[in-house]
């Protein structure tokens, strides 16, 4: 678990301004998913589809939620009292 939350720190020290705006309107909208509308984030930051795909390609953001949502379901099961494997 601290492997992933590390990584995506590692993913986000590095973003721009522009971003990390991306990140903080897409929680703005409660989106926490990998999954989402490029269209309608696109329309939300007032920018065209093709400005965000190069914005969305060059910060992995959604590799950083994927790693986000994997922490959280580690945690999760992990309150439950699940085993998990270590991963090295």
């Amino acid at each position: 678990m601290n492997a992933l939350i590390v990584s995506g720190e590692a993913i986000r020290s590095g973003w721009r301004e522009s971003q990390e705006e991306i990140l903080l309107n897409l929680l703005k909208r409660s989106v926490y998913s990998e999954n989402f509308s490029q269209q309608d984030l696109a329309q939300s930051l007032a920018i065209n589809p093709s400005a965000l795909s190069k914005r969305l390609k060059s910060s992995s953001i959604r590799v950083y939620l994927r790693g986000r949502a994997a922490a959280l379901a580690c945690i999760q099961s992990l309150e439950k009292g699940e085993a998990h494997e270590r991963i090295v």
